[in-house]
C-alpha cells in the first residue's frame, strides 16, 4: 500500500485540496504573489495564525516562495519556528 491509501479521507483531501491550491497559483503565474506580499513583513513582529489552529507571534526574518522563517520569542529565549507559506490562513502585524 501507498502512502495516500494508508491515510484517513479526511487527511487526504486535505491533501489534495492543498496540492491543487499550490497547482492553481502556478498555473495563474501567481507563484510569487503570496510570498511577495508576506515579503514586505519582513523585520516586523506578526501574529500569524494557520490552518492547524495554532498561532505564532515573532519577527519575520526571512521569506522565500514556500517558506516563512520567524523568531519566536518565550520565557527561555528565541527558537526558529520555519512555516510554509501554504498553511497560513492570516497574519497580523503588532
Amino acid at each position: 500500500m501507498g502512502f495516500f491509501e494508508d491515510m484517513e479521507q479526511d487527511d487526504q483531501i486535505s491533501l489534495l485540496k492543498k496540492k491543487i491550491k499550490k497547482l492553481e497559483r502556478n498555473f495563474d503565474g501567481g507563484e510569487n504573489s503570496m510570498s511577495d506580499i508576506l515579503r514586505e513583513t519582513v523585520g516586523m513582529n506578526c501574529e500569524i495564525s494557520l490552518d492547524s489552529f495554532e498561532s505564532v507571534e515573532g519577527v519575520v526574518e526571512k521569506i522565500d516562495e514556500e517558506w516563512m522563517r520567524v523568531a519566536v520569542t518565550n520565557k527561555k529565549g528565541t527558537i526558529i519556528k520555519i512555516i510554509r507559506i501554504d498553511n497560513i490562513e492570516n497574519i497580523t502585524i503588532k
